[in-house]
């Protein structure tokens, strides 16, 4: 069997496999297989709860790309995270670099590799889920004595008196319903976290 007879055996195991897990009709699952050889495979990660509530929530499309001929699984397929949500700081770079980290494991084993790489993810997206910082205050999200606040027209998760805080010293000068708080009444460390809390003023105007 040739090289490229091969390449396509594989592409086509893992696309199987990938339809079987995921479902194009709810948007989860998005192949493209191109006429110049072009194979992109687009998968909507959630975090894996088991049946618990969720913490916080992020989400992200992981999309994966094979070009015909380049002898795939020896040359790993080329990775892209799109449409991220919730992620705060480095997290976007950590999970990316594991992913391509585990790429290029495969690679050196000529292993095939495009479902290992889905694999991957949602598990790290899942350790990210159960951890985190507050966007405001910077300590970490889950403790002894904290509790996150969670946002979903964001997907961002603030400690509750954290963002209660924000909220209302960017409001107390221009009245309680206004959407245009006074910066420089909110604390320095807030700043970063402006812009979500923002979108997401009628949650926060409830706590």
């Amino acid at each position: 069997m040739s090289d490229d007879a091969t390449e396509l055996e594989l592409l086509a195991s893992e696309l199987e496999l990938m339809a079987a897990m995921f479902s194009a009709d709810d948007g989860e699952l998005q192949i493209d297989q191109q006429t110049d050889g072009v194979t992109s495979v687009q998968v909507v990660l959630r975090p894996q709860s088991g049946g618990e509530k969720l913490q916080r929530f992020v989400e992200a499309t992981l999309e994966l790309t094979v070009q015909q001929g380049l002898g795939y699984p020896s040359t790993p397929p080329s990775v892209k995270l799109l449409k991220l949500r919730g992620f705060v700081d480095n997290e976007e770079a950590k999970l990316l670099s594991v992913i391509k980290d585990r790429a290029a494991e495969c690679a050196r084993e000529a292993e095939a590799c495009m479902f290992s790489l889905v694999e991957t993810a949602l598990e790290e997206l899942t350790t990210l889920n159960g951890s985190g910082s507050c966007p405001i205050c910077r300590d970490a999200l889950f403790g002894e004595q904290q509790q996150a606040c969670f946002l979903s027209s964001c997907y961002h998760s603030f400690h509750r008196d954290c963002l209660s805080h924000w909220y209302h010293s960017c409001t107390k000068d221009n009245g309680a319903g206004s959407s245009k708080g006074d910066a420089s009444a909110a604390p320095s460390r807030v700043s970063a976290a402006k812009a979500a809390a923002k979108a997401a003023e009628a949650q926060a105007w409830e706590l």
